[in-house]
């Protein structure tokens, strides 16, 4: 039996230690906060349950859809999707259909529809020059008219200048990328099945409830899981990790996984890095979320789980609400809603107060239709979540493979999940990956082995 020292009790760190646990591999998670779960988490509101932004259980990777349903047990709900996207002032079904397209029929938006497709004509063409960024990625598939409607505002809102942003971005997180792509896949059930379901899982009280199950399955194998414990560094003797050092206590282990940022990683190393890698994982940057919830005494505000925001003429990127994912974490006559804003690095956003956000918010939600009026708001919530999103900049793969690199020559040392990785991921991939690191660690294979898991992983696609 080998001990397995675990950083962070996400998603991803509570996969791979439940995998080694159920093992019979002794395991130590190491958690800064207070609970389990990292973003994959809720919390409680007087009799609401409200996650960290909204989050589905769905997955077309093999065996993830059984193992959500195994470790929930009866408290798995199948709840039916339904979501939208809002440009030139309509909501559109997602993915598209002809009767949505016609319903929404308009002046402006036949206008702009004969635009898109017209800008959009040379993307039918076959073409062997690569584009370079995120801009020249969807110019290239939906024409400049399309790109400048469906794509530019969102990415400044998002991720920043969409000229700075790899296409690599682009790739992993948008599943449409090409007109000729999203008429295939209105047109063919079998195409749209590929970006999106029609039914997703979802745990009865909260997302929290996945991680809460895994970490009390990995006690139950006699696994611990330590919380308000906060990692200060990491001692490295040769090219072997031997320990953690938190601020109560050292842990050796035989083998040291971590799903901390990795920049937080290269601290923890650092004197066992070059400066030219310490310096590289300082440019490896972490957009925020300022999560607003506003609380309606309404039974409901959306007939969508969530809608997209695409244009930059609202803060918000995504509007969710909790009731439509599971009726038993909001009181029958009320309703919440949550409305997301992503602080990109530099972004003037960053100088803005809660209460200005609040206000602006409100505004916003009255002029896409969604609040009729304030009063319907009763009580509100604003919720700040630090570096969460990893920025794809143009030079972020040469920064993160420099790291990468060093991490790698630690005999003894991982780096996994959405920020170990600086892998901009879902839950279903990180527990994929928590379960796929784990048997490699069983199998007792080679670092040298590794780089080709990495390589798996940067294939992960995002499915809605």
């Amino acid at each position: 039996m080998k001990h397995y020292v675990i950083i962070g009790a996400g998603i991803s760190g509570l996969s791979l230690g439940h995998y080694l646990s159920k093992n019979g591999q002794k395991v130590t998670i190491i958690e800064k906060n207070n609970k389990v779960g990292g973003i994959s988490s809720s919390f409680s509101h007087k009799d609401f349950i409200l996650d960290i932004g909204p989050h589905k259980l769905y997955s077309q990777m093999q065996g993830i859809m059984p193992f959500f349903k195994t470790i929930l047990k009866q408290d798995n709900l199948i709840v039916k999707k339904k979501n939208s996207l809002f440009f030139l002032g309509k909501y559109f079904s997602f993915p598209l259909s002809i009767s949505n397209l016609i319903s929404n029929i308009s002046p402006k938006t036949v206008w702009n529809g004969f635009k898109i497709g017209f800008s959009a004509l040379p993307s039918f063409l076959p073409s062997s020059k690569k584009p370079a960024n995120y801009e020249e990625y969807f110019k290239r598939g939906f024409g400049k008219s399309g790109y400048k409607l469906l794509f530019e505002g969102y990415a400044k809102k998002v991720w920043g200048n969409p000229k700075d942003i790899s296409v690599e971005l682009a790739r992993k997180r948008i599943p449409v990328e090409s007109i000729p792509k999203a008429v295939m896949q209105m047109l063919s059930k079998k195409e749209k099945s590929k970006i999106s379901a029609d039914f997703f899982y979802y745990p009865k009280h909260g997302i929290v409830q996945v991680c809460e199950n895994l970490a009390e399955e990995i006690k139950q194998n006699k696994g611990r899981v330590l919380l308000n414990e906060e990692v200060k560094g990491i001692v490295v003797k040769g090219n072997k990790a031997v320990k953690v050092k938190t601020q109560k206590k050292e842990i050796e282990g035989d083998y040291i996984i971590s799903t901390s940022h990795i920049n937080a990683l290269a601290e923890f190393v650092k004197p066992n890095i070059s400066k030219e890698s310490y310096e590289a994982s300082k440019k490896l940057k972490y957009s925020s979320l300022v999560l607003v919830y506003l609380f309606l005494n309404k039974k409901k505000a959306l007939d969508e789980n969530w809608v997209f925001f695409l244009g930059d003429e609202v803060i918000f990127n995504r509007v969710s609400e909790q009731k439509s994912f599971s009726p038993y974490t909001v009181p029958e006559n009320k309703t919440v809603i949550c409305a997301e804003v992503t602080i990109p690095p530099g972004s003037t956003r960053e100088n803005l107060s809660d209460n200005e956000i609040l206000n602006i918010v409100k505004k916003d939600l009255r002029k896409v239709g969604i609040i009729k009026n304030e009063s319907e708001i009763y009580e509100s919530i604003v919720r700040k979540e630090d570096e969460i999103y990893p920025v794809y900049n143009i030079d972020y793969k040469a920064n993160l493979n420099l790291v990468l690199k060093e991490i790698n020559s630690i005999k003894n040392l991982l780096t996994i999940g959405r920020y170990g990785l600086f892998n901009y991921n879902n839950m279903d991939h990180c527990i994929d990956m928590g379960y796929i690191v784990g048997k490699f660690l069983l199998e007792g294979k080679e670092k040298s082995n590794w780089p080709e898991l990495e390589k798996r992983f940067e294939n992960y696609k995002i499915v809605d």
